[in-house]
């Protein structure tokens, strides 16, 4: 039996048919390692970032359906009982008001409907800004409501294929007849 010299671990002398201590099967085997190493790592940095973007959503995940809802409803009665008063300053135009009210001495001033009709239709996003709110509305009423002599159908954008909408009433005198205000917001 022939005896090569091999240095392992201190070692000197070992058969050179012993494949168990043999120079060729300590490269595969530590290739074998390396490679399994190499795996670790891939699966260690899936692992993290699964756990980063699992934890980066739940933190900015929206609140909740029911959050929305609450969101929705506060901000719907915000706006019917900024509606339903005389706005400031109390004989607001177009161009002084900060806070919109169609409201006279007890009942709906036709000058200040006319008024909150022309800004919806021409800045629709000042009127969303000065109720401060980020959700549309439709302001419509119970009877038809006359603007300039014509009947309209409602004040704001018309709701089509509305997610969450929250539709908020109040009964006040138009004409001296009482009328419901429906307020309807939503995302």
């Amino acid at each position: 039996m022939e005896f090569e010299e091999h240095l392992f671990f201190g070692c000197s002398r070992f058969p050179a048919s012993s494949k168990m201590w043999s120079l060729r099967n300590l490269d595969m085997n530590a290739k074998k390692a390396q490679a399994w190493g190499f795996d670790v790592i891939i699966a260690t940095g899936i692992f993290v970032f699964g756990i980063t973007i699992f934890f980066l959503y739940t933190i900015n995940y929206p609140r909740g359906e029911n959050q929305k809802i609450e969101d929705l409803l506060y901000e719907g009665n915000s706006i019917a009982e900024d509606i339903i008063s005389k706005g400031s300053p109390e004989n607001w135009t177009i161009d002084t008001v900060s806070k919109i009210g169609i409201m006279g001495d007890k009942a709906i001033n036709q000058s200040k409907l006319e008024q909150f009709y022309q800004m919806a239709l021409t800045d629709y996003g000042r009127t969303k800004s000065l109720f401060r709110t980020k959700y549309n509305y439709f302001v419509n009423a119970s009877s038809s409501l006359e603007i300039s002599g014509s009947n309209i159908e409602g004040i704001g954008n018309k709701p089509v294929n509305t997610i969450n909408s929250i539709k908020i009433s109040r009964v006040t005198l138009y004409k001296n007849k009482p009328i419901t205000i429906e307020v309807q917001i939503w995302e």
